[in-house]
């Protein structure tokens, strides 16, 4: 049950990731790069709805509670950065609108 519950919130976490990043003005990853995030948060809320559905009775492997986890930090840390640099330009990637 708890595992669940971890896949459940990682789940949630990269379909809000997702759609902060899909649509926010400053984003650049291209037409491709939007349309892979949309792909993967769409995939993200279906897990949620899934295990929503079932009333978080649903067994993982261990494969995929790693790879869940392993997603919702790497989309977590690059939230966290892309937002640092468009607010205040530390961990640039390019030079910050002052």
């Amino acid at each position: 049950m708890i595992l669940t519950f971890i896949i459940f919130f990682c789940a949630a976490l990269i379909f809000a990731v997702c759609l902060v990043l899909v649509f926010h003005k400053d984003y650049e990853d291209g037409l491709i790069g939007r349309l892979a995030l949309a792909l993967i948060g769409i995939t993200s809320l279906a897990r949620v709805i899934g295990i929503l559905e079932n009333d978080f009775d649903v067994r993982f492997s261990p494969i995929a509670i790693g790879l869940w986890i392993g997603l919702a930090l790497f989309f977590g840390r690059h939230l966290y950065r892309f937002l640092r640099w468009k607010r205040i330009g530390e961990h640039d990637w390019r030079p910050a609108n002052k």
